[in-house]
């Protein structure tokens, strides 16, 4: 287990929309000890990022592309390096229990559905990196607009 202490963690955002990306990226940056280090809009970008910057966590939208998600989740779990992965998901469905489990089982730490609220990302970020080492106290939500 990598205590990170006081060092930051390095946040990959993957989502399919800029305006997703910079709402999540406001939150993430404005949470204490957390840092973006990378964004991807399309599913191919996110393995190679991954090798380029080596997040601690990866925040995947689950997107009306769900069989890619799922796929995707489970290329970062296989992988040489093993990032958390926090799925929020930004669409109501009627099977979200369903959805939440296939997420889970293809490697997903943590599934939340995005209420619109820049505390809820920082909270279930802070959740996913906990068994990290990462202190409560480093855990307070931002005040800013939704996400």
């Amino acid at each position: 287990m990598d205590d990170l202490g006081d060092r930051v963690v390095r946040v990959l955002l993957v989502a399919p929309h800029g305006g997703l990306r910079a709402g999540c990226r406001s939150v993430i940056e404005l949470t204490d000890g957390f840092d973006v280090c990378g964004e991807a809009a399309d599913l191919r970008e996110v393995i190679p990022l991954i090798r380029t910057t080596c997040p601690d966590l990866v925040v995947v939208t689950l997107s009306f592309q769900y069989a890619s998600d799922l796929a995707l989740i489970r290329q970062i779990k296989a992988g040489a390096a093993l990032p958390k992965v926090l799925v929020l998901a930004i669409r109501g469905d009627d099977d979200e229990a369903f959805v939440a489990h296939q997420c889970r089982a293809a490697g997903a730490d943590l599934f939340v559905r995005n209420t619109g609220e820049a505390k809820q990302l920082t909270l279930a970020a802070c959740e996913v990196m906990r068994d990290n080492g990462i202190p409560r106290s480093r855990c307070r939500a931002p005040v800013t607009a939704g996400v």
